[in-house]
């Protein structure tokens, strides 16, 4: 901790931590872009395909639609942005879903929450075209203008009328026969003065007979009723944002998508791919409307094609394309670990110490700024490590270092068995509490923790048709587990396994309750080291989490549901009643 190397800056650092707050997300900074460490994905993005971006929890989605967001406005003045978050659309009251199927039931949430982000776009949407007009004020002439203005608020108008009332879809209708009374035309040659309405009047539901004279007769008529249901046309919406945005003189609009994983939240499965085909339907195959898509690539589902005739959603490679994965992002090489976090932290810290700004020079960044905070490259090194490569958690543990050193980078340094101790603290009294004690995601973190005990491994294997398991799947969500990019895994087993990390801090406890040399954690990088060989020892690598985790799948052929411990499927990976080999884990 008492740092070998003279500070220069440590004075500095000290006062201005204890005066301002070091974000730890996005969501929280004054803005987005000034901060944003970019990786060449802003360009990327600027392409009008519709484009996913993935990655895990605290990797930077969020921040990198954000930026994108404020490049347009910034940068592109012919484009236009809006970012919309799934959360923002849900219904405050959610519909009911008891005695319905699975299906019946996802095709009506997916109405119920498209219908609420449709109602948040065009908020969005609203206050774009607004800060458009007063930009086209200024370089349009008066009569122009008054033009646009005019046309724009009249397509705006409709717009709304579109997605809050609908149109009105017959479902039925009957013929009924009755008994009333009629008037005369006047004699004179007048006309009733309901006869300029009827072409709009069963746009109301609603019959209206008028006229103009009092001369009463009763007569038979024959009435034909109509029962409507109001409904969104999708395509109408579309094809008032495309007159608008071409009103406004906007080349292409990107609509930034964020928390798509939300979606399947405490709802029925397959929401995705239902709420996906009415976004499909409304803003795709158009070159002037862009969708950006972020979400988790293990909890996204774009595309149903369990029934080819009944296949719904997107799909990858097709309707949309895979743009940036920020899992592996800067995964490749150690030297791009090693400047990404410096120039992040950079960022960061400079916007509250603007001392430090001489250490960026023509956008690099000094290493004088690691030896201010880490002493040298192996406490950074570890530093990387802890954080698993995921920018939030670089922030977070950053923040608690610093608070433990006082902030006092004059005298004292961040080096790594200070990061082991809190990366043992942050997993024994945060993480280990999110899980269970008595459930399969309990079991299964017991069967790695006594695997990590035997082996004395920190890498583990998971066959890919365990790896859906929803044990997994939260063990990984708590960050008790990390999963390792098939980018950067072994070209042996990147097609039939999952890579998992250990948790760093819970591999440093374990370190620490046998006694070992706590340098051993500076061997450890968030790039998994392979050995040589590996491909004669994956065996020794893989756990078999289906025992203990007590998964159910479910055959698509047959609709049998079954362990997936048992011995047919086990071997053969096909299911025990039918042999048939489209499987889904419940």
């Amino acid at each position: 901790m008492p740092r070998k190397t003279p500070s220069l800056f440590g004075k500095h650092l000290q006062t201005a931590l204890r005066n301002e707050q070091v974000w730890l997300k996005a969501e929280d900074l004054p803005s987005f872009l000034p901060f944003y460490v970019d990786q060449g994905h802003l360009e990327l993005l600027l392409d009008n395909a519709n484009q996913l971006i993935v990655g895990r929890r605290g990797t930077g989605k969020t921040h990198l639609l954000g930026a994108f967001h404020e490049f347009v406005s910034s940068e592109k003045k012919d484009s236009a942005s809006l970012m919309i978050s799934i959360l923002e659309a849900y219904p405050k009251t959610p519909p009911t879903l008891q005695m319905e199927s699975d299906e019946f039931a996802s095709r009506k949430v997916s109405h119920e929450i498209f219908h609420g982000f449709l109602r948040v776009f065009f908020k969005r949407f609203l206050d774009l075209i607004t800060a458009r007009l007063r930009a086209l004020q200024e370089s349009c002439s008066k009569e122009d203008y008054k033009g646009i203005f005019s046309d724009a608020n009249d397509r705006l108008t409709q717009l709304l009328e579109a997605i809050e009332i609908g149109r009105t879809y017959p479902v039925r209708s009957s013929i009924k026969s009755r008994t009333s009374e009629s008037e005369d035309t006047d004699k004179s040659g007048g006309v009733g003065v309901g006869a300029g309405v009827r072409n709009w009047v069963p746009q109301l539901k609603g019959r209206i007979g008028l006229s103009a004279k009092k001369n009463h007769k009763k007569s038979s008529k024959k009435n034909t009723e109509t029962e409507g249901m109001l409904s969104v046309d999708l395509f109408e919406v579309r094809e008032l944002i495309l007159d608008i945005i071409d009103i406004t003189k906007i080349n292409t609009l990107y609509i930034l998508i964020d928390e798509w994983m939300e979606l399947d939240k405490n709802t029925p499965s397959r929401l995705q791919a239902a709420f996906a085909q009415l976004l499909k339907a409304t803003f795709f195959n158009s070159g002037r409307i862009s969708v950006k898509i972020a979400s988790v690539w293990h909890e996204t589902t774009l595309y149903d094609r369990n029934d080819m005739e009944r296949s719904k959603g997107i799909q990858i490679g097709h309707d949309i394309m895979l743009a940036a994965d920020l899992d592996s992002a800067f995964l490749t090489r150690p030297e791009e670990v090693f400047e990404f976090c410096k120039r992040l932290l950079f960022k960061r810290l400079t916007h509250v110490c603007e001392e430090l700004a001489p250490l960026q020079k023509d956008s690099a960044v000094s290493d004088v700024f690691i030896t201010e905070l880490f002493d040298n490259l192996d406490n950074y090194k570890a530093f990387i490590a802890a954080s698993h490569g995921i920018p939030r958690d670089i922030m977070h543990i950053f923040q608690i270092c610093s608070l433990h050193i006082r902030r006092n980078f004059s005298n004292n340094c961040i080096d790594f068995s200070l990061i082991a101790d809190v990366a043992k603290n942050r997993y024994k009294q945060q993480k280990r509490k999110q899980i269970d004690p008595n459930s399969p995601a309990q079991k299964l973190l017991n069967l790695i923790n006594k695997y990590m005990e035997n082996s004395g491994h920190r890498l583990f294997l998971v066959e890919n048709m365990q790896s859906g398991s929803s044990a997994l799947r939260k063990l990984v969500d708590e960050e008790l587990i990390h999963q390792i990019p098939s980018a950067v895994t072994h070209r042996s087993i990147s097609d039939t396994h999952k890579t998992y990390h250990i948790d760093y801090g819970n591999y440093a406890d374990w370190i620490a309750t046998k006694k070992s040399d706590v340098s051993e954690l500076l061997n450890e990088f968030v790039i998994p080291t392979f050995p040589r060989n590996f491909e004669r020892s994956i065996k020794d690598y893989t756990i078999n989490i289906a025992v203990i985790a007590n998964e159910k799948g479910e055959c698509k052929s047959c609709g049998r549901i079954f362990d997936l411990s048992h011995p047919v499927y086990m071997k053969a990976k096909i299911c025990p009643g039918c042999a048939g080999d489209r499987t889904t884990v419940m």
